[in-house]
């Protein structure tokens, strides 16, 4: 989950670097792939910022000459509100919600070609793309600031546990790498 946040979070920086000259006007980033799709994310948002409350529209559109189709999910916080959708290269995806709460609002596509397998990048890994806001940014806090109340007495009772399993390690010295003879190599078990 940590990952899909940090790639949505990700996908928004360009958002955010293509809005940074058009403040009043709505957020478009374009991406182009291979010089054969193009990847349009457009968001009705200026500077792909929102505050809690508004209303956000993302719209992902791919253009091709080659015939295919994407999939989309549409996350709000990195969590997906929907099953992958899918469209014909040419058509829009949209999706509007109301920001409720601080985070991001994200649209994710991936490429299916013709020959129907995913579109890879020079690679050889699956392209993703997408569109997304930010919501409220400067009111984002850590998911849970507090620690619970037991986790001190957690910790020393689990440490306690460890404590009393004997550390038998038996460590051998082994040959290493001729290219490096100043390395002393051990096995440890």
């Amino acid at each position: 989950m940590r990952r899909l946040f940090l790639s949505a979070l990700c996908l928004l920086l360009p958002v955010l670097w293509c809005a940074a000259a058009q403040e009043e006007k709505p957020a478009v980033c374009v991406t182009d792939i291979q010089g054969k799709y193009r990847v349009i994310g457009t968001t009705n948002r200026p500077g792909a910022r929102a505050e809690i409350g508004d209303s956000i529209t993302l719209k992902i559109d791919v253009r091709s000459r080659e015939k295919g189709r994407f999939g989309v999910v549409f996350h709000v916080n990195g969590n997906a509100q929907n099953k992958e959708k899918f469209f014909n290269f040419g058509e829009t995806a949209e999706f509007t919600v109301v920001a409720k709460t601080p985070g991001s609002v994200s649209a994710i596509c991936t490429l299916i070609g013709s020959d129907r397998q995913f579109v890879r990048d020079w690679r050889k890994r699956k392209v993703i793309a997408g569109v997304g806001v930010l919501v409220s940014p400067d009111k984002i806090r850590p998911g849970n600031p507090d620690e619970p109340a037991d986790f001190d007495a957690f910790w020393k009772k689990q440490r306690a546990e460890l404590d009393k399993v004997p550390l038998n390690a038996e460590r051998t010295e082994v040959e290493g790498d001729a290219k490096y003879p100043n390395v002393v190599c051990y096995d440890v078990k």
